[in-house]
C-alpha cells in the first residue's frame, strides 16, 4: 500500500488481502488509528477496548487480542527512531464468500499498518460545512466501522483551502467532522454533539470529556445546529492524531483561541507526551 512503511496481515509481513474478504466486499469490519510517539502507541488500551466493543456489537468473533496487541507494540517499537508515526489497525469478519449471510466458520482477518506522520499544518484550523449528510443508524452509531463512503463524498467537496469539513445528519444537526469530533464552548459551557444516532465516538473525544469533568467544567452533550456553532465563543476539533486543534475560521466566521480550549490543550498535551 502506497505510503505504508510496514504492513502485517494476520501476523505475516505482506500487503494483500483475499478478494473474498468481507471487509473489502461489504465494509464488514472496524478500524482504529493510533498515534505513535517515540516508539509508543498512545492510548492503546482505549483503542483496543473500542475494537472489542465494536466486534461485540457487529458479532465478529475475533479472539486474537494478545497477538494483536503484541503486533501493535512491536510495530510501534520498530518506529522508535521516528518522533511520530501512525498505526492503523483493521479487523474484518474475514473471507465469507458471496452474499450477505454471515458464515459461522469464518476466520476474522487483522491488518496492522505503520505509516509516516501526515504532513498537516498544526496551526488553528479553517473549516467548512459539508452538504453530504450522515445517515442515522442507531445500530451502527458510535462505531468506527469500515463503511466510510459518506466521509469520502464529503471530503471530495473541497480542496486544500480547508482543513476539515463538518457533517450534519438528515435533520440538519451537526454531528462531526469527516475525520474529527467537534466541541464548542458557549458562556463557559463545553458542548459536543449527541452521537446516539450517528457519528463516531472518538477516543480523543472521550479523553476531552473525562478531562473537562475532572477540571470541573460544565459539559453538555446535545444537538447542535449550524447556527449554534456559528454563535459559539470557542470551537475546536479532535482526533487521536491531532489531539485538540482549535478552529480559527468556520466558513466566513472567525474564532479566537479561548481560555477553555487553552486549558484543555495544555492538559491533553501533557497526557500525550
Amino acid at each position: 500500500m502506497a505510503g505504508a512503511l510496514k504492513i502485517l496481515v494476520n501476523g505475516a509481513e505482506k500487503s494483500e488481502v483475499p478478494a473474498g474478504d468481507r471487509g473489502l466486499n461489504y465494509g464488514d469490519g472496524l478500524f482504529e488509528t493510533l498515534a505513535v510517539f517515540f516508539g509508543t502507541a498512545k492510548m492503546l488500551v482505549e483503542h483496543l477496548q473500542r475494537l472489542r466493543c465494536g466486534c461485540e456489537q457487529l458479532k465478529i468473533s475475533f479472539n486474537r487480542w494478545n497477538e494483536l496487541q503484541n503486533e501493535i507494540e512491536q510495530m510501534a517499537t520498530s518506529a522508535d527512531t521516528l518522533e511520530r508515526a501512525v498505526i492503523k489497525v483493521i479487523i474484518t469478519r474475514g473471507n465469507g464468500g458471496r452474499g450477505y449471510q454471515v458464515t459461522k466458520n469464518g476466520e476474522p482477518l487483522r491488518v496492522v499498518m505503520l505509516s509516516s506522520w501526515p504532513e498537516r499544518p498544526e496551526t488553528a484550523a479553517k473549516i467548512r460545512f459539508c452538504s453530504t449528510p450522515l445517515a442515522c443508524h442507531p445500530a451502527l452509531a458510535g462505531l468506527k466501522h469500515l463503511n466510510r463512503l459518506e466521509q469520502v463524498l464529503a471530503r471530495a467537496e473541497w480542496d486544500d483551502q480547508f482543513d476539515e469539513g463538518l457533517m450534519s445528519n438528515m435533520q440538519g444537526d451537526v454531528i462531526e467532522g469527516t475525520m474529527s469530533n467537534l466541541f464548542i464552548v458557549k458562556n463557559g459551557v463545553l458542548m459536543t454533539p449527541d452521537l446516539s444516532r450517528c457519528g463516531i465516538v472518538g477516543i480523543m473525544r472521550q479523553q476531552v470529556l473525562n478531562l473537562a469533568e475532572s477540571m470541573g467544567m460544565k459539559i453538555k452533550i446535545r444537538s447542535l445546529s449550524k447556527g449554534a456553532i456559528l454563535e459559539a465563543d470557542e470551537l475546536f476539533i479532535t482526533n487521536s492524531l491531532m489531539g485538540i486543534r482549535p478552529v480559527a475560521w468556520l466558513e466566513s466566521s472567525a474564532f479566537s483561541l479561548g481560555s477553555r480550549t487553552r486549558q484543555l490543550m495544555a492538559q491533553i498535551q501533557d497526557k500525550r507526551l
